[in-house]
């Protein structure tokens, strides 16, 4: 997904950012001048490289060396054990990518009613 640096940073704050829609309870509409980054992320297939890339990414966004662990955790959580988060609340979990499409869904179509 990402290829630059400019990439790289959309990609570590969308993945920050859907860490803080779904377990610190902010919404999608603020973040919505990075939607097509989250949208992406949504849909970024589970591959090794993918995973590197999303570690990667987080760390060159600036946050705090705790939150790049704990994001890195919740990548890699089907994986390896982690007292964070459980398997099936990992970053690629089957759960996880459904509240995220559901998420941008309920988003798409408060925002066409809006209009």
């Amino acid at each position: 997904m990402a290829e630059t640096t400019e990439d790289m940073t959309r990609t570590g704050e969308a993945l920050y950012q859907w860490y803080q829609v779904l377990f610190d309870n902010k919404q999608i509409a603020d973040f919505q001048d990075n939607l097509d980054a989250l949208r992406g992320l949504s849909e970024m297939s589970d591959t090794d490289n993918n995973r590197d890339e999303l570690l990667v990414a987080a760390s060159r966004i600036g946050l705090p060396e705790v939150t790049v662990n704990t994001l890195g955790e919740w990548v890699n959580a089907d994986r390896v054990k982690s007292d964070t988060f459980p398997a099936d609340k990992g970053f690629f979990a089957n759960d996880t990518r459904e509240l995220m499409r559901t998420d941008l869904h309920v988003f798409e179509a408060g925002d066409d009613l809006a209009n």
